[in-house]
């Protein structure tokens, strides 16, 4: 009986000490930021230069995590990165990017 006490009195106290979680998982994290980014290029008040500027800094983030699970929201992401500079009219400036991005994938592999 002494044995089963003691670790629910310990419970408690290590409930206490554990900081509350506030990250999310960056499948999550990509997956809204892609839905924010699809209504700005839907919104035609929005400006195509902010649409860029949201889409590369996605883009980014999206690469900045090296997990399998998230090819396919990063394959989203360079596709509306993609359009958003063809609404822009900067292509030229977004092919060696896209180029790095083939060849890494293509590395990994």
């Amino acid at each position: 009986m002494d044995v089963d006490a003691a670790p629910s009195e310990k419970a408690p106290e290590a409930a206490a000490e554990e900081p509350p979680r506030t990250s999310v998982l960056p499948e999550v994290e990509v997956y809204l930021s892609l839905l924010v980014l699809t209504t700005l290029l839907r919104t035609p008040a929005v400006p195509p230069a902010a649409c860029v500027t949201a889409a590369e800094a996605l883009a980014t983030r999206a690469s900045a995590y090296n997990r399998r699970s998230l090819d396919g929201l990063r394959a989203k992401a360079f596709h509306f990165l993609s359009l958003a500079h063809e609404r822009n009219g900067t292509m030229a400036q977004l092919r060696p990017r896209l180029l790095a991005a083939h060849r890494t994938a293509c590395l990994q592999v």
